[in-house]
């Protein structure tokens, strides 16, 4: 879902000032836009998903560099063993 108030100043530490910024710019360039930002909701005892890709590929022919950075960021603690 998209949230309005994440375009406030106050979240610029998800975006520009965020700490994987330097991993997002050496794979797609210092010249990178932001594309989308959001929330995804999941209530407690939710079924996992399938595996999925968040987003299409460029070419079905030919293996192209990466064009997109997907990052989550949980606001929870999160259990690696579930």
């Amino acid at each position: 879902m998209q949230v309005p108030d994440l375009e406030d100043q106050k979240f610029k530490f998800l975006r520009e000032d965020a700490p994987w910024m330097d991993a997002v710019h050496a794979i797609l360039g210092s010249d990178c836009k932001l594309h989308y930002m959001g929330c995804m909701l999941s209530q407690p005892n939710s079924s996992c998903q399938h595996w999925h890709s968040d987003g299409d590929h460029l070419s079905d022919d030919e293996h192209l560099p990466a064009y997109a950075v997907n990052v989550f960021v949980p606001l929870i603690d999160m259990d690696p063993s579930l």
